[in-house]
């Protein structure tokens, strides 16, 4: 194997990639009293952030100098100069100063030519960053069967990629006070546990986004198990439900009533967020019941957004849903593309409040009559036009996220929130690698080494890892185990 040169490897490590990067002669040695000089119109408190990030990063005490300059850059745009001498960081806000730390660490390796290493070294160079698009998200799931381990270790690493928001999908897990019968009793997590996780966002730059569905998914488990968080031990809530148990019953006045209950205590949980994912795809079975059949299904489903949009907006909160229930299934216009909805219901974008975040999530390539891929993602941009803040979804595959990303970027969509769902492990790499780059820097994460960028991010997952002082050998990595027990298998 042909070793990559090493301004290569240096710039393809990166995760996600820097916008603009040169490697010069040198390297400067991280060790006590080495020196860092913070420019820009930051904070006093600036300088506490960086002292606090080289001792957690490289396990010293750093010179940290200010020299306070007007406001010149990006909110989140910082510039990094490292020579022998010092490591000199540019940047106007805590944000971009933890993004410049973040970048910094990914860049960094041991004392060279030694067994134990006794400091850690920064190639010289220079480097100017910035991201493509406003929101950069990704979106985690708590399962029964996930761990707290795992969620805070995913929760670190997409701060660690520069994402700065996360939404949490509770399946089941969340313990309700005023309905404890909707979830599993066995599975719930204290409040306490979410409520740490929020204040450990905040710390580390990243806002968590309570998810709750209220509308399809009403089953709070994935429909190919069987399970149901509230009518498998519980079927006396059945009229909540439409009757397969899959979709709220919007005609029921009580649906509103509890889901409000539950959905307000998601929302002082997660210390009151800026935004609230209400779900909202999937409902195939919607309008199903004897009740439902007599009204005007789409009235009923626009009033029961707005109900929660209200219900939002009078907290300084915007919600945010999915997309595939307002676009016609039958429409010849989003061939190939995901939708779900019918006639009706396609209608309703054009009565919605325009403050509703659009998160469109496209799952499969879509190709062109001649068989080439198709690179305009349309369904996002239709939303975008009709004046909704968009967000593209992507899923598994490193080339359709980068491709969505890419799109993104260029119709200067609100933002990417990478999905991940129960792929948590397998599509690690892609999801933090791949989705990263769609948000900060797509043309250049189209461009991966991929052993590269594999061995770099469990060096990464390793950062996280010894940031939460883990011991146990199956806390460690991607996955619990290299091969799985037969124990575990079923």
């Amino acid at each position: 194997m042909i070793a990559i040169p090493r301004e290569q490897y240096l710039r393809e490590s990166t995760m996600p990639p820097v916008q603009e990067f040169r490697l010069d002669a040198g390297e400067f040695r991280i060790t006590n009293g080495s020196r860092f000089v913070l420019r820009g119109a930051i904070a006093p408190s600036a300088g506490e952030i960086a002292r606090q990030r080289i001792r957690q990063y490289w396990k010293c005490e750093g010179d940290v100098q200010i020299v306070s300059e007007p406001a010149s850059l990006g909110a989140e745009e910082y510039f990094v100069e490292v020579s022998p001498e010092k490591i000199e960081i540019h940047a106007d806000t805590a944000a971009a100063l933890r993004y410049a730390f973040s970048t910094l660490r990914q860049l960094a390796e041991s004392e060279r030519g030694v067994m134990r290493a006794g400091w850690s070294q920064i190639s010289c160079l220079k480097l100017h960053d910035f991201p493509a698009l406003a929101f950069r998200g990704i979106h985690l799931c708590w399962f029964p069967e996930s761990s707290e381990t795992d969620l805070e270790k995913w929760i670190r690493m997409a701060a660690y990629c520069k994402f700065n928001y996360v939404v949490l999908e509770s399946w089941g897990v969340f313990p309700f006070r005023s309905h404890p019968e909707f979830g599993w009793e066995e599975k719930r997590v204290p409040v306490e546990t979410f409520r740490r996780l929020v204040a450990l966002g905040k710390e580390l730059g990243i806002r968590l986004i309570p998810q709750f569905n209220l509308f399809g998914h009403a089953a709070m488990s994935r429909c190919g198990t069987g399970k149901h968080a509230v009518l498998d031990l519980h079927p006396e809530f059945a009229s909540l439900f439409e009757p397969d148990g899959w979709t709220w019953c919007l005609a029921n006045p009580e649906t509103r009533r509890v889901l409000t209950e539950l959905a307000l205590e998601l929302y002082e949980a997660f210390d009151h967020p800026e935004f609230f994912h209400v779900g909202c795809d999937e409902a195939y079975n919607a309008g199903s019941c004897s009740l439902c059949a007599r009204y005007d299904y789409s009235e009923l489903f626009a009033d029961h957004l707005r109900f929660f949009h209200d219900l939002f907006r009078e907290r300084g909160c915007r919600i945010m849903m999915w997309h595939d229930m307002l676009l016609d299934r039958a429409d010849p216009r989003w061939n190939g593309f995901i939708c779900f909805g019918n006639r009706s219901l396609s209608e309703l974008y054009k009565t919605l409040p325009k403050d509703i975040v659009i998160c469109d999530w496209q799952y499969s390539p879509v190709f062109y009559p001649d068989g080439s891929p198709r690179e305009d993602w349309i369904t996002s941009e239709f939303f975008q036009n009709a004046g909704f803040d968009t967000l593209s979804c992507p899923w598994l595959s490193a080339e359709l996220i980068l491709s969505i990303g890419r799109h993104a970027a260029k119709k200067h969509q609100f933002g990417v929130l990478q999905t991940v769902w129960h792929k948590d492990r397998d599509g690690a790499l892609d999801f933090y690698g791949a989705g990263s780059a769609a948000a900060w820097n797509p043309e250049a994460g189209s461009r991966p080494v991929v052993t590269v960028r594999q061995e770099c991010f469990n060096r990464y997952v390793r950062d996280i890892a010894h940031d939460m002082n883990l011991m146990k050998y199956t806390d460690f990595g991607r996955h619990q185990y290299q091969v799985i027990p037969e124990s575990h298998q079923n």
